[in-house]
């Protein structure tokens, strides 16, 4: 017997294509705008989109807004770095992560599966945060160089904020935390988390 294609999977392949070039075209343009020359900002996004495909040293977070989503993929935000001397602190991007186990893509897997109530968020929100810490020392980091941390669920952050986030990150909850009311990109993740450490931040209007 035949098997029938999968074209829901087709589709989600084509999704994470279209986004993976949206993203190598806004580095294109952004370089184009710091008055960059042309061939570099083909290379660099190129460079961009064929590590956003292959899974490289990109750190990202997909998510997807719930008010006002856009019509299309866009780039919401970027991090790169540049030249220092050594004997200025680390700089780092923590790639986000939702209560799924690092390297498995099965639903059954998920923390709490199916589970929003608030225990299950609180479950959900131990793990990632373990999550966050374990990276975070993968990176050579700690929490005291952490400066910025968002937060992406559509659920309510008041029983778990105080303890599970801000009081974890010691030292860093001076920042405070940013919330995006989005989802993550995949069915039944309710909780995702990033964080980063940088020198310099550049908001465009």
């Amino acid at each position: 017997m035949a098997r029938k294609p999968n074209r829901t999977a087709g589709r989600e392949t084509l999704k994470l294509v279209a986004t993976a070039i949206a993203v190598g075209v806004h580095v294109g343009r952004w370089w184009l705008a710091r008055k960059g020359t042309v061939a570099m900002a083909v290379g660099f996004g190129v460079l961009t989109t064929t590590l956003s495909l292959t899974g490289g040293t990109v750190a990202r977070t997909n998510v997807a807004p719930v008010v006002c989503p856009p019509t299309e993929p866009v780039l919401y935000g970027f991090s790169y770095t540049r030249p220092t001397v050594n004997s200025q602190p680390l700089t780092f991007v923590v790639a986000g992560a939702g209560e799924l186990p690092e390297g498995i893509l099965a639903a059954e897997s998920i923390v709490a599966l199916g589970d929003t109530s608030p225990r299950g968020i609180t479950k959900k929100a131990v793990f990632v945060m373990g999550l966050m810490e374990n990276r975070l020392r993968g990176l050579g980091a700690d929490r005291l160089l952490v400066n910025a941390i968002d937060v992406y669920t559509v659920h309510s952050l008041d029983s778990i904020l105080p303890e599970l986030v801000l009081n974890r990150v010691g030292p860093a909850s001076v920042h405070g935390i940013r919330w995006h009311y989005t989802r993550p990109p995949i069915i039944d993740i309710e909780f995702e988390m990033d964080l980063r450490g940088t020198r310099t931040e550049v908001h465009l209007a």
